[in-house]
């Protein structure tokens, strides 16, 4: 099955990272946007994705992912490839509001957030730049995992256009969840993510 590698939240696109060095102002962060500071890792269907988001202002989130991909659908054993997204940050992620909107089932994978629930709803805005996979089961633009395939679609490395889109953020706990907007349809990514 051929599957294609979503940049965002994405979706989101999938997927980007950070190091919050000493005197750093996500160090201290304060404020409702300093729960998301910190390095996401989850994993669904073959594919790790790990974020990690600083805080770049009262308002305003970087974010950075990086993509791999296991011959194991629960990402055990060695990576066999891996989606490199750059420049680093790939996004930014701008405030908008909090509110509680009905997240709906994608019916295409499984997930369990669905109903209303209270988000933090962003702008998620990138100005483009690469994607490049390397690792032991590249070929060409795809990396070939045991029962399927993920693909840059353009490449490798591959052109990834700007774009700017609306997304939602739902933490419970130590659970991320990324939310898209679907056409006025919010849907939860398919990769639920844990803080580190």
């Amino acid at each position: 099955m051929l599957k294609q590698l979503k940049l965002a939240i994405i979706a989101a696109v999938t997927a980007i990272l950070v190091s919050c060095g000493g005197g750093d102002a996500s160090d201290t962060a304060q404020g409702p946007l300093a729960k998301y500071i910190g390095t996401w890792i989850g994993c669904a269907d073959n594919e790790r994705r790990t974020i990690k988001i600083q805080l770049a202002s009262q308002s305003t989130l970087t974010y950075h992912q990086t993509n791999e991909d296991f011959d194991d659908p629960n990402c055990a054993g060695s990576s066999v490839g891996t989606f490199t997204l750059l420049p680093d940050p790939i996004a930014t992620l701008t405030f908008q509001n909090t509110e509680t909107i009905l997240v709906e089932d994608p019916q295409s994978y499984p997930v369990s957030l669905v109903g209303n629930q209270l988000v933090d709803r962003f702008r998620f805005s990138s100005l483009g730049g690469t994607i490049t996979i390397t690792g032991s089961k590249v070929v060409g633009d795809c990396v070939i995992y045991q029962g399927g395939r993920r693909c840059t679609r353009g490449g490798n490395p591959a052109v990834s256009p700007p774009f700017s889109v609306d997304y939602a953020l739902h933490l419970a706990g130590s659970t991320l969840t990324l939310i898209r907007n679907d056409s006025g349809k919010f849907v939860p990514e398919e990769v639920t993510l844990t803080k580190q």
